[in-house]
Protein backbone atom coordinates (compact mmCIF):
# COMPACT_ATOMS: atom_id res chain seq x y z
CA UNK A 1 0.00 0.00 0.00
CA UNK A 2 2.94 2.15 0.54
CA UNK A 3 4.59 1.41 -2.54
CA UNK A 4 1.43 2.63 -4.22
CA UNK A 5 1.20 5.85 -2.33
CA UNK A 6 5.04 6.66 -2.96
CA UNK A 7 4.08 6.36 -6.89
CA UNK A 8 1.43 8.63 -6.60
CA UNK A 9 3.41 11.22 -5.12
CA UNK A 10 6.51 11.03 -7.82
CA UNK A 11 3.97 10.55 -10.49
CA UNK A 12 2.55 14.02 -9.29
CA UNK A 13 5.76 15.74 -8.83
CA UNK A 14 6.79 14.89 -12.22
CA UNK A 15 3.71 16.25 -14.17
CA UNK A 16 4.58 19.34 -12.39
CA UNK A 17 7.67 19.34 -13.35
CA UNK A 18 6.98 18.72 -17.19
CA UNK A 19 4.14 21.57 -17.40
CA UNK A 20 6.33 24.14 -15.68
CA UNK A 21 9.31 23.07 -18.64
CA UNK A 22 6.72 23.27 -21.31
CA UNK A 23 5.27 27.01 -20.08
CA UNK A 24 9.23 28.21 -20.01
CA UNK A 25 9.36 26.70 -23.35
CA UNK A 26 6.61 29.41 -24.51
CA UNK A 27 8.15 33.23 -25.49
CA UNK A 28 6.23 35.97 -23.98
CA UNK A 29 6.15 38.62 -26.29
CA UNK A 30 5.72 42.71 -25.16
CA UNK A 31 5.00 45.48 -27.51
CA UNK A 32 6.87 47.87 -26.03
CA UNK A 33 6.99 50.10 -28.48
CA UNK A 34 5.13 53.84 -27.95
CA UNK A 35 2.26 54.59 -30.36
CA UNK A 36 1.59 57.73 -31.83
CA UNK A 37 -1.28 58.99 -34.30
CA UNK A 38 -1.19 59.77 -37.28
CA UNK A 39 -3.79 61.35 -39.97
CA UNK A 40 -3.64 60.84 -43.58
CA UNK A 41 -5.39 63.02 -46.54
CA UNK A 42 -5.85 63.54 -50.01
CA UNK A 43 -6.22 66.42 -52.11
CA UNK A 44 -9.12 64.65 -53.68
CA UNK A 45 -12.08 62.33 -53.64
CA UNK A 46 -12.48 60.76 -56.68
CA UNK A 47 -9.69 58.77 -58.76
CA UNK A 48 -9.38 56.37 -61.40
CA UNK A 49 -7.59 53.11 -61.67
CA UNK A 50 -3.47 53.93 -61.85
CA UNK A 51 -4.34 58.15 -61.16
CA UNK A 52 -1.85 59.48 -59.11
CA UNK A 53 -3.06 60.23 -55.86
CA UNK A 54 -1.59 63.54 -53.94
CA UNK A 55 -1.80 63.14 -49.91
CA UNK A 56 -0.21 64.59 -47.03
CA UNK A 57 0.39 62.80 -43.65
CA UNK A 58 0.62 64.35 -40.15
CA UNK A 59 1.68 63.03 -37.03
CA UNK A 60 0.98 63.85 -33.54
CA UNK A 61 4.40 64.06 -32.63
CA UNK A 62 8.17 65.41 -34.21
CA UNK A 63 11.20 62.50 -32.89
CA UNK A 64 15.14 63.84 -33.01
CA UNK A 65 15.68 61.75 -35.94
CA UNK A 66 13.93 61.07 -39.34
CA UNK A 67 10.82 59.19 -39.41
CA UNK A 68 9.34 56.80 -42.50
CA UNK A 69 5.83 56.47 -43.27
CA UNK A 70 4.73 54.15 -45.30
CA UNK A 71 0.88 54.71 -46.89
CA UNK A 72 -1.31 51.99 -48.55
CA UNK A 73 -3.69 52.15 -51.01
CA UNK A 74 -6.31 48.48 -50.87
CA UNK A 75 -9.06 47.70 -53.64
CA UNK A 76 -11.49 45.75 -53.00
CA UNK A 77 -10.20 43.13 -55.10
CA UNK A 78 -7.52 43.67 -52.94
CA UNK A 79 -4.85 45.28 -55.05
CA UNK A 80 -2.50 47.29 -52.55
CA UNK A 81 -0.20 49.89 -53.89
CA UNK A 82 2.26 51.50 -51.36
CA UNK A 83 4.18 54.92 -51.20
CA UNK A 84 6.51 56.24 -48.62
CA UNK A 85 7.54 59.86 -47.58
CA UNK A 86 10.47 60.66 -44.95
CA UNK A 87 9.95 63.31 -42.12
CA UNK A 88 12.97 65.40 -41.31
CA UNK A 89 13.89 65.61 -38.10
CA UNK A 90 11.71 68.03 -35.55
CA UNK A 91 8.74 67.81 -38.77
CA UNK A 92 5.17 66.52 -38.42
CA UNK A 93 3.86 66.77 -41.78
CA UNK A 94 4.93 65.43 -45.25
CA UNK A 95 3.19 65.21 -48.26
CA UNK A 96 3.88 62.46 -51.45
CA UNK A 97 2.15 60.56 -54.31
CA UNK A 98 0.53 57.31 -54.07
CA UNK A 99 -0.63 55.38 -57.72
CA UNK A 100 -4.17 53.81 -56.84
CA UNK A 101 -4.65 50.20 -57.71
CA UNK A 102 -5.32 48.74 -60.79
CA UNK A 103 -9.30 48.05 -61.06
CA UNK A 104 -9.29 44.57 -63.22
CA UNK A 105 -13.07 44.57 -63.53
CA UNK A 106 -13.43 47.52 -65.55
CA UNK A 107 -11.66 50.81 -66.73
CA UNK A 108 -11.32 52.01 -70.23
CA UNK A 109 -12.49 48.90 -72.02
CA UNK A 110 -15.02 47.58 -69.98
CA UNK A 111 -18.68 48.15 -69.10
CA UNK A 112 -20.44 51.15 -68.01
CA UNK A 113 -20.16 51.78 -64.16
CA UNK A 114 -21.15 54.63 -62.26
CA UNK A 115 -18.83 55.81 -59.54
CA UNK A 116 -17.85 52.88 -57.28
CA UNK A 117 -18.34 54.38 -53.76
CA UNK A 118 -15.06 53.81 -51.81
CA UNK A 119 -13.95 50.96 -53.50
CA UNK A 120 -10.45 51.83 -52.10
CA UNK A 121 -9.31 52.12 -48.53
CA UNK A 122 -6.48 54.15 -47.96
CA UNK A 123 -4.38 54.56 -44.57
CA UNK A 124 -0.91 55.25 -42.93
CA UNK A 125 0.11 51.46 -42.74
CA UNK A 126 3.21 51.97 -40.52
CA UNK A 127 6.02 54.42 -39.44
CA UNK A 128 9.80 53.93 -38.36
CA UNK A 129 12.47 55.50 -37.05
CA UNK A 130 15.28 55.72 -39.43
CA UNK A 131 19.20 56.39 -39.85
CA UNK A 132 20.07 58.82 -42.96
CA UNK A 133 22.83 56.98 -45.14
CA UNK A 134 24.73 59.05 -46.97
CA UNK A 135 27.12 58.10 -49.52
CA UNK A 136 29.30 60.29 -51.54
CA UNK A 137 29.07 59.26 -55.58
CA UNK A 138 31.81 60.61 -57.33
CA UNK A 139 30.88 63.35 -60.22
CA UNK A 140 27.08 62.36 -59.13
CA UNK A 141 24.46 63.49 -56.29
CA UNK A 142 25.45 62.12 -52.87
CA UNK A 143 23.02 58.87 -52.42
CA UNK A 144 20.85 58.92 -49.55
CA UNK A 145 19.40 55.54 -48.30
CA UNK A 146 17.44 54.91 -44.91
CA UNK A 147 17.98 52.12 -42.63
CA UNK A 148 15.47 51.25 -39.66
CA UNK A 149 17.56 52.98 -36.72
CA UNK A 150 17.95 50.68 -33.32
CA UNK A 151 16.02 53.65 -31.65
CA UNK A 152 12.76 52.50 -33.31
CA UNK A 153 10.11 52.12 -30.61
CA UNK A 154 7.12 53.46 -32.24
CA UNK A 155 3.67 52.15 -33.93
CA UNK A 156 1.42 54.21 -35.35
CA UNK A 157 -2.77 54.39 -35.60
CA UNK A 158 -4.15 56.14 -38.48
CA UNK A 159 -7.83 56.97 -39.96
CA UNK A 160 -8.98 55.18 -43.26
CA UNK A 161 -10.21 56.96 -46.21
CA UNK A 162 -12.47 55.71 -48.56
CA UNK A 163 -11.70 56.30 -51.47
CA UNK A 164 -14.19 56.80 -54.65
CA UNK A 165 -12.91 55.39 -58.43
CA UNK A 166 -15.07 56.50 -61.59
CA UNK A 167 -14.15 54.76 -64.65
CA UNK A 168 -11.82 57.42 -66.47
CA UNK A 169 -10.98 60.25 -65.15
CA UNK A 170 -10.05 63.74 -66.36
CA UNK A 171 -6.58 65.40 -65.54
CA UNK A 172 -7.55 69.16 -64.87
CA UNK A 173 -6.43 71.99 -67.00
CA UNK A 174 -5.97 75.84 -65.36
CA UNK A 175 -6.82 76.99 -68.75
CA UNK A 176 -10.55 75.52 -68.59
CA UNK A 177 -13.44 73.64 -67.60
CA UNK A 178 -13.63 70.08 -68.65
CA UNK A 179 -16.19 67.37 -69.40
CA UNK A 180 -16.23 63.80 -70.23
CA UNK A 181 -19.28 61.68 -70.86
CA UNK A 182 -19.70 58.06 -69.96
CA UNK A 183 -23.29 56.20 -70.53
CA UNK A 184 -24.33 52.32 -70.93
CA UNK A 185 -23.88 50.68 -74.39
CA UNK A 186 -21.67 52.41 -76.22
CA UNK A 187 -21.30 49.43 -78.63
CA UNK A 188 -25.17 49.69 -79.25
CA UNK A 189 -25.76 53.68 -78.41
CA UNK A 190 -23.89 56.31 -79.73
CA UNK A 191 -23.75 59.46 -77.92
CA UNK A 192 -22.88 63.01 -78.71
CA UNK A 193 -22.15 65.97 -76.00
CA UNK A 194 -22.66 69.46 -77.02
CA UNK A 195 -21.52 72.58 -74.73
CA UNK A 196 -22.90 76.08 -76.38
CA UNK A 197 -23.87 78.86 -75.60
CA UNK A 198 -27.45 81.00 -75.38
CA UNK A 199 -26.32 82.35 -78.53
CA UNK A 200 -25.88 79.56 -80.48
CA UNK A 201 -22.35 80.96 -81.30
CA UNK A 202 -19.97 78.73 -79.45
CA UNK A 203 -19.54 75.31 -78.99
CA UNK A 204 -17.23 72.38 -77.11
CA UNK A 205 -18.39 68.92 -78.29
CA UNK A 206 -16.95 65.39 -78.05
CA UNK A 207 -18.87 63.93 -81.26
CA UNK A 208 -16.83 60.63 -82.13
CA UNK A 209 -19.06 58.15 -83.53
CA UNK A 210 -19.02 54.89 -81.25
CA UNK A 211 -16.14 56.24 -79.29
CA UNK A 212 -16.31 54.95 -75.73
CA UNK A 213 -16.22 58.08 -74.23
CA UNK A 214 -16.83 61.70 -75.37
CA UNK A 215 -14.97 64.65 -73.55
CA UNK A 216 -14.43 68.20 -74.56
CA UNK A 217 -13.12 72.18 -72.84
CA UNK A 218 -14.41 74.93 -72.39
CA UNK A 219 -11.55 77.50 -71.81
CA UNK A 220 -11.77 80.42 -69.37
CA UNK A 221 -10.91 83.06 -72.21
CA UNK A 222 -14.62 82.21 -73.85
CA UNK A 223 -17.54 84.90 -73.08
CA UNK A 224 -18.86 84.97 -69.19
CA UNK A 225 -22.42 83.75 -69.06
CA UNK A 226 -24.86 80.47 -69.00
CA UNK A 227 -24.18 77.42 -71.01
CA UNK A 228 -26.18 74.16 -72.08
CA UNK A 229 -25.15 70.64 -71.94
CA UNK A 230 -27.16 68.58 -74.37
CA UNK A 231 -27.38 65.47 -75.11
CA UNK A 232 -27.40 64.00 -78.62
CA UNK A 233 -28.20 59.97 -79.76
CA UNK A 234 -27.86 58.57 -83.00
CA UNK A 235 -28.23 54.43 -84.22
CA UNK A 236 -31.42 54.34 -82.22
CA UNK A 237 -35.22 53.81 -83.31
CA UNK A 238 -36.76 57.73 -82.94
CA UNK A 239 -37.94 57.81 -79.94
CA UNK A 240 -35.83 55.20 -77.99
CA UNK A 241 -37.27 52.25 -76.34
CA UNK A 242 -34.75 52.22 -73.61
CA UNK A 243 -33.30 53.89 -70.90
CA UNK A 244 -29.93 55.25 -71.50
CA UNK A 245 -28.00 55.29 -68.00
CA UNK A 246 -24.73 58.20 -68.32
CA UNK A 247 -22.84 59.65 -66.04
CA UNK A 248 -21.24 63.22 -66.41
CA UNK A 249 -17.45 63.76 -65.21
CA UNK A 250 -16.23 67.42 -64.89
CA UNK A 251 -13.20 69.30 -63.33
CA UNK A 252 -12.91 72.46 -62.58
CA UNK A 253 -9.26 74.48 -63.53
CA UNK A 254 -8.03 74.65 -59.83
CA UNK A 255 -8.98 70.61 -59.86
CA UNK A 256 -12.41 70.50 -57.97
CA UNK A 257 -14.86 67.15 -59.61
CA UNK A 258 -18.44 67.04 -60.12
CA UNK A 259 -20.02 64.26 -61.12
CA UNK A 260 -22.89 63.90 -62.88
CA UNK A 261 -25.63 60.31 -62.65
CA UNK A 262 -28.50 61.02 -64.98
CA UNK A 263 -30.47 58.77 -67.60
CA UNK A 264 -32.32 59.49 -71.05
CA UNK A 265 -35.47 57.80 -70.51
CA UNK A 266 -37.49 55.54 -72.94
CA UNK A 267 -39.09 57.76 -75.56
CA UNK A 268 -36.24 60.04 -75.97
CA UNK A 269 -35.57 61.89 -79.33
CA UNK A 270 -32.83 60.54 -81.47
CA UNK A 271 -31.35 61.09 -85.04
CA UNK A 272 -29.21 63.78 -83.34
CA UNK A 273 -31.87 65.73 -81.81
CA UNK A 274 -30.33 67.94 -79.25
CA UNK A 275 -31.73 67.46 -75.84
CA UNK A 276 -31.12 69.57 -72.98
CA UNK A 277 -29.79 68.22 -69.70
CA UNK A 278 -27.62 71.03 -67.73
CA UNK A 279 -26.38 74.16 -67.70
CA UNK A 280 -22.87 75.71 -67.10
CA UNK A 281 -22.65 78.82 -65.20
CA UNK A 282 -19.11 80.90 -66.41
CA UNK A 283 -17.89 83.48 -64.75
CA UNK A 284 -13.95 83.87 -65.38
CA UNK A 285 -12.28 80.76 -64.27
CA UNK A 286 -15.33 80.18 -61.90
CA UNK A 287 -17.47 77.20 -63.09
CA UNK A 288 -21.47 76.50 -61.74
CA UNK A 289 -22.86 73.29 -62.62
CA UNK A 290 -27.03 73.19 -62.49
CA UNK A 291 -28.60 69.58 -63.65
CA UNK A 292 -32.14 70.50 -65.44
Amino acid sequence: MKNIFYSIILFTFASIFTSCTDDDRTPIILDDKTSVEGTLTFDDQFFAPGAAANFTVSIASSYQKHVRVTVSATSQENIIEYSQVILNPGETIATGIIEMPAYTLGGSNGTYETSKVGFVTARIEGINIVDEIVTEVEGEDDEITYEISDEDNIKISSNEIAVDYITRLLDADDEGFGFLLDWANPTVNDLDIQLIDEAFTFVAAGSATFDRFEDALIENSEADGNYVFYLRIYNLPNPTVDDIPYTLHMVQPNGGRITYEGVLPAGSASEGARIPVAILAKAGSDYTFTAL
